[in-house]
């Protein structure tokens, strides 16, 4: 049930990036990670974000790169990369190549970042743990971003409760 999660994110992020231009394929790669939570810490140290290499088809997939950008230009990416190298030798600028999500999607980079920092959180709870939730087994998804942008004790910013027995959708919402 879960392998459907991706795309009702995406889904609610592609009305707001649907009208964003392209922007480009240069980036500062500041440093690869095989996990999300190492490039998030690396990145919010030198002032990037997190891309996955999946979404681009000229980078390796599966791995999780600190980055600045994206750039129009290579010639930008290449000022933005002297910016940093005093500080990150290793620094160094790569063409992504074409975007793997559609175009029609809107800005592929834009949609990287985000996705970059966004948090899904699942679990599954038994009828009657919170009386607002549905009365029967169901699961709770909460959608945010990375908790280290905001303040401590941010609530995530949405979640909805899928029924086990129907798969119906119900957006969560707070007891009175």
């Amino acid at each position: 049930m879960r392998r459907w999660l991706p795309l009702l994110v995406l889904s609610l992020l592609v009305p707001a990036l649907r009208a964003q231009e392209a922007t480009g394929t240069y980036f500062v790669y500041l440093g690869s990670f095989t996990t999300k939570a190492a490039a998030q810490v690396h990145a919010r140290r030198h002032g990037g974000w997190v891309l996955r290499t999946d979404l681009y088809r000229g980078l390796t997939p599966g791995y999780f790169a600190a980055v600045r950008g994206p750039f129009a230009e290579r010639a930008d990416a290449e000022a933005a990369l002297a910016l940093v190298q005093s500080d990150l030798p290793d620094a160094l600028v790569r063409d992504a190549g074409a975007p793997v999500l559609p175009r029609a999607l809107g800005d592929a980079a834009l949609l990287a970042a985000v996705l970059g920092d966004l948090v899904v959180v699942t679990s599954t709870e038994p009828d009657g743990v919170n009386p607002c939730a549905p009365a029967e087994p169901h699961l709770t998804v909460l959608v945010g971003f990375d908790q280290t942008h905001g303040a401590a004790g941010d609530a995530p910013a949405a979640g909805f409760w899928v029924v086990e027995r129907t798969g119906e959708v119900r957006p969560v919402v707070p007891c009175e």
